[in-house]
């Protein structure tokens, strides 16, 4: 069972909150690399964006300042009253709707979304297939599909709510039976995720070089020796049967 928010709240906010230099110090950096990564590849002209997974909101809302009106949908209620709440008060409010709904209960119009966003979502999936074609279904083309997840690693899931965790290989295998124009790439190094958890002080020097531009979670080694990934599918009109 899911009950991350019951517990915790809305603590996506707290890594994406870059208010004070105290709040940089203590965020999670991967949070962070990971909306980031997200956030790079939205293109700017884009206006209509779908959060799949939104959780308590903090990308949504990120996604939403970048001038896009944003749905965020999600099947955990509490999720979403926290993503409701933390948002009303805010600049962008007004560009961002949330839903507790399956995505696929939400009723979107066919071809009318530019970018889908699934931010560490997909590996909680037990058929990410019959979701994927959903996506297919309401992309514009031209549009993008958006997905980062952990890197499966030997032995055992990063999280036990995880349903099935990926490599480059299995990832970009499933997204090409429904988006043939697929990329995929791995980031943050494990050897960098280790240091950064070993005690408080590596975690402040990590969360200082991102500030000033320098995150050593954004880059790649070679393949294998990163936890997670990113990928990148494209809307075609070619693609549609």
């Amino acid at each position: 069972m899911f009950d991350k928010y019951q517990q915790l709240g809305a603590y996506h906010w707290d890594d994406v909150d870059s208010s004070s230099f105290y709040k940089i110090l203590n965020r999670s950096l991967s949070v962070y690399t990971r909306y980031q990564k997200c956030l790079k590849y939205i293109p700017k002209k884009t206006q209509y964006c779908i959060e799949i997974g939104c959780g308590d909101g903090a990308l949504s809302y990120l996604i939403a300042t970048k001038g896009l009106s944003v749905l965020g949908c999600d099947t955990d209620q509490t999720g979403i009253n926290l993503a409701i709440s933390q948002v009303k008060e805010l600049p962008f409010a007004d560009a961002v709707q949330f839903e507790c709904s399956r995505f696929q209960d939400c009723c979107v119009e066919s071809e009318s979304v530019d970018v889908v966003v699934l931010a560490d979502v997909i590996e909680h999936l037990e058929d990410p297939v019959s979701l994927l074609h959903e996506i297919k279904r309401v992309g514009k083309p031209g549009g993008k599909l958006i997905i980062t997840t952990p890197r499966v690693r030997n032995g055992r899931l990063w999280d036990n709510n995880h349903v099935c965790e990926y490599t480059e290989e299995t990832l970009e295998l499933l997204l090409k039976n429904v988006f043939p124009s697929t990329t995929v790439k791995p980031f943050m190094p494990l050897l960098f995720y280790k240091i950064y958890n070993i005690s408080f002080a590596f975690r402040c020097l990590f969360n200082t070089l991102c500030s000033i531009g320098l995150n050593p979670f954004s880059i790649s080694f070679p393949s294998g020796k990163n936890i997670m990934l990113q990928s990148i599918s494209y809307f075609e009109e070619t693609n549609r049967q």
